[in-house]
């Protein structure tokens, strides 16, 4: 069931993109030569928490459907698939099916406790080229030795 304030975000969110310039970043997105992205982890030290952009409700609601990662505020599972959840309508950023068509995707994030989100990142768009710190990339070393 759409409730009101759920049909007002995808309503200004239309007009934003419509009139107010976005169309023209999500046109450019389309063919990339470079990609620079950067992932997180969904849980208590989560940015989109941190900063206020999501609620304690939302996030618990992303975790209990299985969201692992925040990729420019796209959520994904472990296994880099989109998780299902209202939040979606309201997001404005540029898809990451389309992101996955740059030329090179460069994916820098760190700290061992982002090592899911990396891999599910990674799953979901691919990675030419990927920054992180030692701690990180032990992490997912263990993840893929698992």
């Amino acid at each position: 069931m759409l409730t009101w304030s759920s049909w007002l975000a995808q309503v200004v969110k239309r007009n934003l993109i419509d009139k107010c310039g976005l169309d023209t970043i999500y046109r450019l997105a389309e063919d990339l030569d470079l990609a620079i992205v950067s992932c997180g982890d969904i849980g208590p030290r989560s940015t989109s928490l941190s900063e206020g952009w999501i609620s304690k409700v939302e996030l618990q609601q992303l975790i209990d459907a299985g969201c692992v990662c925040d990729t420019m505020f796209n959520f994904l599972d472990k296994d880099g698939n989109s998780v299902d959840h209202a939040i979606n309508s309201r997001v404005m950023s540029v898809d990451l099916d389309t992101l996955k068509k740059a030329r090179h995707i460069v994916l820098s994030s760190g700290g061992a406790h982002r090592a899911v989100a990396i891999r599910a990142t990674i799953k979901r768009i691919g990675c030419n080229t990927l920054i992180t710190e030692e701690s990180a990339a032990k992490a997912l070393l263990e993840l893929a030795e698992s």
